[in-house]
């Protein structure tokens, strides 16, 4: 008798782990790459290959299956357009699984997920500073110019006192 559990119940009920899954599967489908922990991922590869296959099959049942499992109409047009051309040889092995380590707060085991023939790009990546400081010297040269000085300007301190005290006021750092 066999008596294991054949699906992963990832600590949730039924329903939230249907919607998890379903938005799993279409964030990995529209975005190509996604970060999640390793019971998630084994639980998202099978219906990746299981998608793919039954686009392959065509025809208006493959569409409606299509739409059952995706959440987004974008993703099912993609599937349809983007998949199928990339994955005519291949049924499976269609996603790579890389480790990334524990996260920090409950150490909890996360891999990325990549659609085979996607070249990830690192965004936000930090440039080298002082090779552009070096581009931006040898294509600009600055010069500098010198502000003519009125001669009709006092630059002394008697300057801030004389025009003030006409008028009885004298003038300190706060303008009272």
């Amino acid at each position: 008798m066999n008596s294991k559990i054949s699906t992963k119940k990832l600590g949730v009920k039924k329903s939230h782990r249907k919607a998890l899954k379903a938005n799993l599967l279409t964030s990995l489908v529209l975005y190509e790459h996604i970060t999640t922990t390793r019971a998630k991922a084994k639980a998202v590869l099978p219906m990746f290959d299981k998608l793919i296959k039954q686009a392959k099959k065509g025809g208006y049942l493959a569409s409606r299956s299509l739409e059952q499992s995706l959440n987004d109409a974008n993703a099912v047009r993609k599937v349809q357009d983007v998949y199928l051309e990339r994955f005519k040889k291949d049924n499976n092995g269609l996603v790579h699984v890389f480790k990334l380590g524990n996260r920090k707060g409950d150490n909890a085991p996360m891999v990325k997920l990549m659609v085979k023939g996607y070249e990830y790009k690192e965004i936000g990546t930090k440039k080298d500073k002082k090779a552009d400081k070096k581009e931006e010297k040898q294509d600009t040269v600055e010069v500098k110019q010198s502000r003519p000085i009125d001669a009709k300007k006092d630059l002394t301190a008697k300057s801030q006192t004389s025009s003030a005290s006409a008028l009885g006021k004298a003038k300190s750092r706060s303008g009272i």
